[in-house]
């Protein structure tokens, strides 16, 4: 019993997770700040990266 518990409380974490977006998240906009230096590109093309890939699904 204990070992589906734990998978519930696994399956039950997940689906939360899936529902928070990262845009929604407070350090969104430092988080694409540090991707764009780690990469050396444009800030606005790792956003745009970023929201074509949660459009397409592309990142579950």
């Amino acid at each position: 019993m204990r070992y589906v518990r734990d998978a519930l409380l696994v399956a039950s974490r997940s689906r939360l997770a899936s529902n928070v977006k990262l845009f929604e998240h407070s350090e969104f906009e430092q988080a694409i700040v540090r991707a764009a230096e780690r990469f050396g590109v444009n800030e606005q093309f790792v956003e745009k990266d970023y929201y074509v890939t949660d459009r397409f699904g592309l990142a579950d």
